[in-house]
C-alpha cells in the first residue's frame, strides 16, 4: 500500500510536532470519514459523547489471560504474533519486534481510541527515540516518536475504527511495541464546517498522511 498523504516518506518526529496538530483533520478514509488526531488527553475526551471506557493493565499477570477486554458495551481484544505479556502497569508483545494490535470490533462501535503508546526494552522500562507508527483499520497510519510512556495520542473519527496496530517504524533488536491506558469511545461528530475549517488548517501544516489501495 502507497501512502495515502500528500506528503509521501514524512513522518513526525516527536510529540512536541504532533501537539501542532492537535485537533486537526487527520484523513478522510475510503468512506469518506474523517479523524482528528489529538496528543492531549483531556482534548481527546471533550471530544467524546456517553463516557469513555479506559483500561489500564495495572495488576494482570504476565502472560495476559484473557487477552479481551471490556466496558462501558464497549469490547476489544489485544494480540500479536507470539502473544502477549504484562509489565504490570501495561500490555506488550511477548517477543520483540513484532506488531501489537487491538481489534476493537467486539462490542459497540469504537469511534475514538487512544491511550500510551511506546516501545520498551526487555524488562518493561519505556526506551525514548523509537519511532512507533500507528495504523488504523483502513490503513491511515502515523508515525512519532514519544518522549515519555505518558505521552498520548488519540484518534477520533465519524466512522467506526475497526482496529489499531502498533509497530516500530524502524527495526529494532530487543525492543517490545507496548499499550498502556487504552480509551475507547464515540466521537461527538462536528459539523461540517468544522472539518472543511481544521482540513484548510491542516493542509498548511502538511504534517499527516495516509495510505490508498494501489
Amino acid at each position: 500500500m502507497s501512502p495515502l498523504f500528500p506528503h509521501e516518506g514524512f513522518f513526525m518526529t516527536s510529540v512536541l510536532r504532533l501537539a501542532a496538530a492537535t485537533a486537526a483533520t487527520l484523513l478522510a478514509s475510503h468512506a469518506h470519514a474523517t479523524t482528528q488526531l489529538h496528543t492531549d488527553f483531556l482534548s481527546f475526551l471533550s471530544s467524546l459523547q456517553g463516557g469513555a471506557y479506559i483500561e489500564s493493565f495495572n495488576g494482570l499477570d504476565s502472560n495476559v489471560e484473557p487477552s479481551s477486554f471490556s466496558g462501558l458495551g464497549y469490547s476489544y481484544t489485544l494480540s500479536a504474533p507470539g502473544g502477549l505479556y504484562a509489565t504490570g502497569t501495561a500490555v506488550g508483545t511477548n517477543f520483540a519486534e513484532e506488531v501489537l494490535t487491538i481489534d476493537l470490533t467486539g462490542g459497540a462501535p469504537v469511534t475514538a481510541v487512544g491511550g500510551n503508546f511506546y516501545g520498551t526494552d526487555f524488562d518493561g522500562d519505556f526506551v525514548a527515540d523509537e519511532t512507533i507508527t500507528l495504523t488504523l483499520g483502513d490503513g491511515s497510519y502515523v508515525s512519532y516518536t514519544p518522549t515519555a510512556a505518558t505521552n498520548f495520542i488519540g484518534f477520533v473519527s465519524s466512522a467506526p475504527i475497526a482496529s489499531v496496530s502498533i509497530e516500530f517504524t524502524y527495526f529494532w533488536v530487543g525492543r517490545y511495541a507496548t499499550v498502556d491506558n487504552l480509551t475507547v469511545g464515540a466521537s461527538a461528530v462536528p459539523e461540517p464546517g468544522q472539518w472543511a475549517l481544521m482540513a484548510a488548517g491542516l493542509a498548511a501544516l502538511g504534517m499527516l498522511k495516509r495510505r490508498r489501495a494501489a
